[in-house]
């Protein structure tokens, strides 16, 4: 990615992953969405739903996001049991 080079998803998508992983809220919002939409990366309702929602403590327009998914998509008790425990290892790890 450069000034001169079309943005490439599944590039960007390895980056904000490092970032997200090492807590940089703008990042983690980023990678929240390309999950959502599944640009770069295979969707995953799960991983964008976490994302969104660590960047949220920080980020006003991950709390939108989030707002968005929660309207767009209907969560099963399995997928919200799978959002709690990578919530509750995120933040234990943090």
């Amino acid at each position: 990615m450069g000034l001169n080079n079309p943005p490439r998803p599944s590039e960007a998508s390895i980056w904000y992953g490092k970032a997200a992983e090492a807590g940089l809220p703008q990042a983690q919002h980023n990678l929240g969405l390309l999950r959502a939409e599944g640009r770069g990366v295979r969707k995953d309702i799960i991983l964008a739903y976490f994302w969104l929602k660590v960047s949220s403590q920080k980020l006003i327009s991950s709390r939108k996001a989030l707002n968005n998914l929660h309207k767009s998509q209907k969560f099963s008790k399995d997928q919200i049991r799978k959002i709690n425990q990578l919530l509750r290892a995120y933040y234990y790890k943090n």
